[in-house]
């Protein structure tokens, strides 16, 4: 089987447009793309651990 036609590389070529997509949309809202909140408030509370 070749490699272009395996299920991996199916999924890999579906991933990378939407995560450029989801980049590109992100740039074009003028936001910040690497702020997620809800990861800010895990990260807030394992510092009280």
């Amino acid at each position: 089987m070749p490699v272009s036609d395996s299920s991996i590389s199916k999924i890999i070529n579906l991933i990378y447009p939407l995560d450029y997509s989801t980049i590109y949309k992100v740039v074009l809202d003028v936001a910040d793309p690497t702020s997620v909140k809800s990861i800010d408030y895990v990260k807030k509370n394992l510092e009280r651990i």
